[in-house]
């Protein structure tokens, strides 16, 4: 259990990580190359949201 709690805390900290960087990109967006980041960003936010929910369905509810 305690390793996946530490999954679960490793993988909110990516994507809390993930929003800042996706939230700086979308800022300076202006260039194809902006574009590229922020899409590769997003995909990479979306797969730790699955990665996510995967474990939490592993974790049992009290």
């Amino acid at each position: 259990m305690t390793d996946l709690a530490a999954e679960t805390t490793s993988l909110k900290q990516t994507i809390w990580g993930i929003e800042a960087e996706l939230d700086y990109q979308v800022s300076l967006a202006g260039a194809k190359d902006d574009d590229a980041r922020i899409q590769t960003l997003t995909d990479r936010l979306r797969k730790a949201h699955a990665d996510l929910k995967e474990i939490e369905r592993k974790v049992p509810k009290p």
